[in-house]
């Protein structure tokens, strides 16, 4: 039996952007937000946002929630209030920008912040409440009516959408329109991975603007330096590798949708849903992997090693959650109740491109016949 591994990333050959690193070579610009960037950046907002916003290209997407923050928080407060379900990129983030991360409990159902809990805390902690930042699990389609609502209240959100670049919704991307910040990843192991990089979304062009100058020093169109900035730009190869990825996005997307439906026809037929196996619960998501919720009366980690004995490698996100990781164990929080529920449930199975179903199939049957919850 082969291994099965639980990512694989894929970006498209080097032969499908072979033109562009010409034209790099022959341009000899390489990077502070070039012709190839330009092009990559307009063809998103054509063909993802209707034209409507504007975005911007990162180096990373953790640098890009540390450029959103910093431009976006309060200058007043205190708090970026995230969720501790999430990588601890956005926790990491509100630190290097000078902020207290305060954890905020999720839903049982979808694993998104719970609005309630949220809101009664933003109530109390009135302006020591510097930002609020949601994350869109696992690249999922998260309501921001709400959080639009807090925008126009005056207080600022940047949204961690890490693996959601290329999720659409009839004819609409995830976040188009939204007047605060999103933040996408272009990491390797994300559905949309060019190696590295990352962009930011705003309706709000004037913000983006903001942020372009601050990811290239702070410098004013007199190259000198007006506010405060670093160097986040995304690279030309990285752009190139972006381009070239556009023209592959609707076949990757497809091999990607087709996997999970793959996953959710046989963890029903194989009687799985009706033995406490829990999917999440969205109206629309790419999948990086595929997360489900173990059985109550089975801990996660039975799982991961029963899988491993199979030579199935699996993961689990997000667990330990950030309130559980050293570095964050003294930051607040409110109760955790949900978050720690589904931290000692939470699986993460292998999705990847060049998946077939039989993978697929063997996997679950794997966790038909050898995970068995304590009542059986």
């Amino acid at each position: 039996m082969e291994n099965i591994p639980f990512l694989r990333a894929s970006t498209v050959p080097v032969i499908e952007y072979l033109d562009e690193l010409k034209e790099i070579d022959t341009s000899h610009i390489y990077t502070n937000y070039g012709p190839i960037n330009q092009r990559f950046e307009e063809t998103i907002m054509s063909e993802f946002f209707q034209n409507r916003g504007a975005v911007t290209t990162v180096a990373n997407a953790t640098l890009g929630l540390m450029a959103a923050i910093q431009l976006k928080k309060r200058r007043k407060g205190k708090y970026a209030l995230m969720p501790s379900f999430t990588f601890p990129a956005t926790p990491l983030a509100a630190i290097w920008c000078g902020l207290e991360p305060y954890f905020i409990d999720i839903s049982i159902d979808d694993w998104y912040m719970d609005k309630t809990v949220l809101w009664d805390k933003i109530e109390e902690l009135k302006e020591e409440v510097a930002i609020v930042v949601p994350y869109a699990t696992f690249g999922s389609w998260m309501d921001l009516e709400k959080y639009e609502e807090l925008e126009k209240k005056g207080i600022p959100v940047v949204v961690d959408a890490a693996p959601g670049f290329g999720l659409m919704n009839g004819s609409m991307h995830y976040g188009q329109d939204f007047s605060g910040m999103i933040v996408y990843s272009f990491h390797a192991t994300k559905p949309f991975g060019i190696g590295e990089g990352g962009l930011i979304y705003s309706k709000k062009e004037e913000d983006i603007q903001r942020i372009k100058r601050m990811g290239n020093f702070g410098f004013d169109k007199n190259r000198e330096c007006t506010m405060m900035g670093f160097n986040c730009k995304m690279s030309e190869y990285a752009a190139a590798v972006g381009i070239a990825t556009m023209k592959k996005w609707n076949q990757k997307l497809k091999e990607r949708t087709r996997i999970s439906e793959w996953y959710k026809q046989l963890l029903q037929s194989n009687g799985l849903m009706k033995k406490g196996w829990k999917l999440q619960k969205t109206e629309a998501v790419i999948q990086q992997f595929m997360p489900i919720l173990c059985p109550e009366e089975v801990h996660n980690i039975q799982v991961i090693e029963e899988l491993k004995k199979q030579k199935i490698e699996a993961r689990l996100y997000f667990s330990p959650s950030c309130h559980q990781q050293v570095l964050f164990r003294t930051y607040k929080s409110t109760d955790l109740i949900e978050t720690n529920k589904i931290a000692k449930r939470i699986v993460s199975l292998p999705l990847w491109e060049g998946m077939t179903k039989e993978i697929v199939e063997q996997i679950v049957i794997c966790l038909r016949q050898k995970v068995v919850s304590a009542d059986e």
